[in-house]
């Protein structure tokens, strides 16, 4: 018993000694750049009081590209914390929760989204510096019910999720970083994927509209036109599940625009010159007002 003891103490010793060097190095590195800005711009606007808003646009880059690149600019009726798909759905749902907690006001939040990026429950690449990260740094990630929590830890670490300045440290050293992802990669995940949406997308979208119901704001999610690729195909898979889990929602798919592979610069992002010629075409055909 003596000798558990002691090698408890020793042990708790050790991480209190790597916790101190880590906060230290952490406080003196200097990040090259700032992940993501689109996503902290998100934060920005879900964590402020609109009151000429009562619609908040939720969504991916693709919907960053329609509502925050594109000119002109959206009315002020319109809050648009829209960022990249590496924040998930679950993500989107603390974005969702903080704005109509200080807007009263609302009257609809539109997520905007495509299929793929509705689908993703937490992707290795890009997760950490535009979601676990900015918020962490928020302090909204807590705010995620415990099974998602739980799905993070398992796929990014208990320690990285939940301890400040083991973040810090990955955040602000490139190299150090590089480590840790390539570790993620080869590490087999404990989260069960499906074809489509996962369990824990789909509670969160649950979360999302009860959340909504619950104010009385109403709760709509939306394609963006997409391309004759893959994403086309999936898109009606996604918008199956859609259905069950919301039988009383107009179905995204139900309205959807194929446009041409020549006006996406890849698969899924719009070219300047497509924008610049539709955008408020696009605007329109998803709801919004041209005006």
């Amino acid at each position: 018993m003596k000798r558990f003891i002691v090698k408890f103490l020793f042990l708790a010793l050790c991480v209190l000694v790597i916790t101190i060097i880590l906060s230290l190095v952490a406080y003196n590195s200097t990040p090259k750049k700032r992940y993501g800005p689109e996503v902290f711009r998100a934060i920005k606007v879900a964590n402020t009081y609109t009151p000429d808003a009562n619609t908040l646009i939720l969504g991916d880059s693709v919907a960053n590209q329609i509502f925050s690149v594109a000119k002109p600019s959206m009315p002020k009726e319109f809050a648009i914390a829209v960022s990249n798909q590496a924040i998930t759905p679950m993500g989107n749902l603390l974005l969702l929760k903080q704005w109509l907690s200080l807007n009263p006001q609302a009257k609809e939040v539109i997520y905007v989204v495509l299929p793929g990026s509705l689908a993703n429950d937490g992707s290795v690449k890009f997760t950490f510096h535009y979601f676990i990260h900015p918020f962490s740094e928020a302090e909204w990630l807590s705010r995620l019910d415990s099974e998602a929590m739980t799905h993070l830890e398992n796929r990014f670490g208990w320690l990285v999720v939940n301890n400040k300045s083991l973040r810090h440290l990955l955040y602000r050293n490139d190299r150090l970083y590089q480590f840790y992802e390539s570790y993620l990669i080869k590490k087999p995940s404990k989260v069960l994927r499906s074809d489509g949406l996962s369990k824990v997308v789909i509670n969160q979208l649950v979360e999302m509209q009860k959340i909504c119901i619950s104010k009385g704001v109403k709760f709509t999610i939306k394609f963006p036109p997409l391309s004759h690729t893959p994403h086309n195909e999936f898109a009606t898979s996604v918008a199956s599940q859609l259905d069950e889990v919301f039988p009383e929602m107009p179905n995204p798919f139900d309205k959807i625009m194929v446009i041409n592979p020549s006006n996406f610069r890849d698969e899924v992002h719009y070219t300047k010159e497509f924008l610049d010629e539709n955008a408020l075409y696009v605007r329109e055909f998803l709801g919004f007002s041209v005006q």
